[in-house]
């Protein structure tokens, strides 16, 4: 697997979508406010899709980086 989150930021909110390989969705796309509940929820989802991908992506408190290690 190839496991891709993607995100589309914008002012006050992103989407999200993430793809477990190529042509291959996991779940459906939603919306993120940027709020800490609401990124707290993210990175919640993030450890959803690794669990399910069976890798890890490496984040920061700033920033997230995503790396399939």
């Amino acid at each position: 697997m190839n496991p891709v989150v993607g995100l589309d930021v914008a002012k006050e909110e992103s989407q999200v979508q993430a793809f477990l390989d190529q042509s291959k969705p996991y779940g459906k796309s939603f919306s993120m406010k940027h709020t800490k509940e609401e990124l707290d929820q993210f990175l919640d989802f993030l450890k959803e899709v690794e669990e399910v991908a069976g890798c890890f992506f490496i984040t920061r408190d700033t920033f997230l980086l995503w790396k399939i290690v």
